[in-house]
Parts: structure tokens; sequence; C-alpha cells
């Protein structure tokens, strides 16, 4: 098991996300924008062009994390 972790740092002025795993950032104005995209083997399979967006949403694997926190690992985030 791990956890996932979206945190944002409001700084002078200026946001920094730091993101690893499948919880999302958005910003919120006209709409919802995303900000942050999952970590999932899903997702990578998308967006390397190997799978559908309408085929990922069946996958068994669709909630299955690329990157996530452990007790025992450590993971780069993405910033």
């Amino acid at each position: 098991m791990g956890t996932t972790l979206t945190a944002m740092l409001l700084l002078e002025g200026r946001y920094y996300i730091s993101h690893v795993g499948d919880c999302r950032a958005y910003v919120m104005g006209n709409g919802m924008e995303q900000l942050t995209e999952d970590q999932t083997y899903v997702a990578r399979e998308v967006a390397l062009g190997h799978m559908t967006p309408e085929i990922s949403s069946e996958n068994p694997l669709a909630n299955r994390c690329g990157r996530s926190f452990r007790n025992h690992c450590s993971y780069a985030c993405t910033t």
C-alpha cells in the first residue's frame, strides 16, 4: 500500500505544485482546468498512444498507481 499527494505552495504571488500518484490539482475560474496528470499505468499507456481514453476507463488496471509514497521507497515528485 502507498499514498498519493498533490500539494501547492503559494509564495510571493506564485504557486508551485508538487504531485505524485493519481490525485489531481485543478484551477477554477471560468470552469475547471486540470493542472496535473494521473501517474497511473493506464494514463501512461494512453499518453504513449498504446491505449485509447475510451478503452482505458474499462481497463482493470485503471486505478493502479505508477508512483506513490511508501514506507520503504521514495519516488521523485512531478513539479
